[in-house]
């Protein structure tokens, strides 16, 4: 039995996305979908008693992700987003070493759903106020969660290994509120 608090999950996973855009006038569409591969790993203890030791293989399962959601362009300035997001996570199981089989742990599968309302308004050429609202549409997901960040502003530019300029931004106050 640990006798350590853990900091993570300590197992090793691999990301694959790609993102979608389409602008139309006064209208930009957006997607993305991604997959997560969980990598299994091997525990030297899975049990739960002191004076047991089960060592043994923990897999959580893998997760599809999926949005998306357009944006308006009001003027110049000022523009309203809404994007529709999900992800769907597979179960987990365990496998003692001793076992013959994996076992899966009920209730660990999750589908999380969110619709994301959100305006931006452009303070001057290099400040931003941002506002968003989510909204859960699942028992996993948060009821209500706002943010707000004013200003935004560009600090300068990031050059990557494309020579492609992306900005970089700092956020002053950034206020938050889930319910």
């Amino acid at each position: 039995m640990s006798t350590k608090q853990p900091t993570g999950q300590g197992i090793w996973s691999a990301n694959l996305g790609a993102s979608f855009l389409k602008t139309l006038d006064l209208a930009i569409l957006f997607a993305n979908v991604s997959f997560t591969h969980t990598f299994r790993k091997h525990f030297a203890d899975l049990g739960t008693r002191a004076d047991t030791m089960t060592p043994g293989t923990v897999y959580l399962g893998n997760a599809f992700n999926y949005g998306v959601g357009i944006a308006f362009v009001l003027n110049e300035k000022t523009n309203l987003s809404m994007a529709f997001s999900q992800r769907l996570n597979g179960n987990a199981k365990i496998r003692a070493d001793d076992a013959t089989f994996s076992e899966t742990i009920i209730g660990s599968d999750g589908n999380a759903a969110t619709l994301n309302i959100g305006m931006t308004y452009a303070l001057s050429d290099k400040m931003t106020f941002v506002s968003s609202l989510g909204i859960g549409l699942e028992p996993g997901c948060a009821g209500l969660h706002a943010c707000c960040q004013s200003p935004v502003y560009t600090v300068g530019y990031l050059y990557t290994s494309t020579v492609r300029p992306s900005y970089c931004v700092a956020s002053l106050l950034t206020y938050r509120l889930s319910v």
